[in-house]
């Protein structure tokens, strides 16, 4: 918990660390934690939405998928749904996919 707090740059009582932040790369102790953190939450599976997908196109290798406008491609945060990866986890039982290409964002 220490180490997350001291990434977000609060202590323990959630109030922000006067440590001044300086601008250029971080030091050593904080690259290992912040990668740590990356590789923690990583370990979770991303969120399964069962929303129905319009499969545009099916191989072994691709899964091509028909977006609705009101959907987003990607979650904001590993943990919500309610996006077009989200379905996509749902429809592929549950493993991750790669997104190769929005025309959502020009």
């Amino acid at each position: 918990l220490e180490a997350l707090l001291a990434l977000r740059g609060c202590t323990e009582g959630g109030a922000a660390a006067s440590k001044p932040r300086r601008s250029g790369a971080l030091d050593a102790a904080e690259q290992r934690q912040r990668s740590f953190s990356r590789r923690y939450s990583r370990s979770f599976a991303l969120a399964a939405d069962e929303a129905p997908v319009e499969v545009v196109y099916e191989d072994e290798w691709l899964l091509a998928l028909n977006k609705p406008a009101d959907v987003s491609s990607v979650p904001r945060h590993r943990f919500e749904g309610s996006s077009m990866v989200n379905r996509a986890v749902h429809y592929l039982g549950g493993r991750s996919p790669y997104v190769v290409h929005r025309l959502d964002h020009g």
